[in-house]
């Protein structure tokens, strides 16, 4: 059973523009593996991400609903990072090892195929799970 939350950052639009222009100031690397092409990240970098403190701020409600479904009482974020892609950019299979919720955040999201694709464990199959910014 998939256990995949859809939740409305009521600020997306409002914040938005800030969130980018943030992160555009923010040191990146180009990543580049033989699994992976990522245009702009700052996941291998020891630096602060003031774009998180935008975020945190805006979605302690959201922290609250995960607190609540999950009976804890404090959440540890143990990492952070954004990742920008171009065209031909890929991001092939990983798993989020030593986590028990992983978290994406579409910012920007042209084309919704190009949203994250899951694996279904005990169906075999891989789905995506994207209907919009509602």
């Amino acid at each position: 059973m998939n256990n995949i939350w859809k939740y409305h950052y009521t600020n997306h639009e409002k914040n938005k523009d800030v969130l980018l222009d943030t992160i555009s100031s923010c040191d990146f690397e180009i990543i580049k593996t033989h699994d992976d092409s990522i245009s702009k990240s700052d996941y291998y970098l020891d630096r602060t991400r003031p774009y998180l403190n935008i975020l945190m701020n805006d979605l302690k409600d959201f922290q609250q609903i995960m607190l609540d479904h999950y009976c804890c009482s404090e959440i540890h974020i143990i990492g952070a990072w954004f990742q920008q892609y171009n065209n031909s950019d890929v991001h092939n299979w990983h798993i989020h090892a030593s986590c028990n919720i992983s978290v994406v955040y579409f910012l920007e999201l042209h084309n919704e195929n190009d949203s994250t694709e899951f694996f279904d464990l005990s169906s075999r199959k891989s789905f995506q799970h994207y209907d919009g910014f509602s």
